[in-house]
């Protein structure tokens, strides 16, 4: 039976603001695997970077 390939990647990425004394920033890039198309979030919040580009993917679907 083939492997079925998941319907979303994500991948986030962080870095810190204000050279190390403000807080962090978060970047979340999912991508649409049916469509390749990618979409962004970013946020202080680690969760809520990946919510803000998960909320973009499914409001095309």
């Amino acid at each position: 039976m083939p492997k079925k390939t998941p319907r979303y990647d994500s991948k986030t990425e962080s870095r810190d603001t204000l050279l190390g004394f403000g807080p962090k920033e978060y970047k979340t890039t999912v991508r649409d695997n049916e469509s390749g198309k990618e979409y962004k979030g970013c946020s202080s919040d680690e969760g809520k970077s990946r919510d803000y580009a998960f909320k973009k993917a499914k409001a095309e679907e």
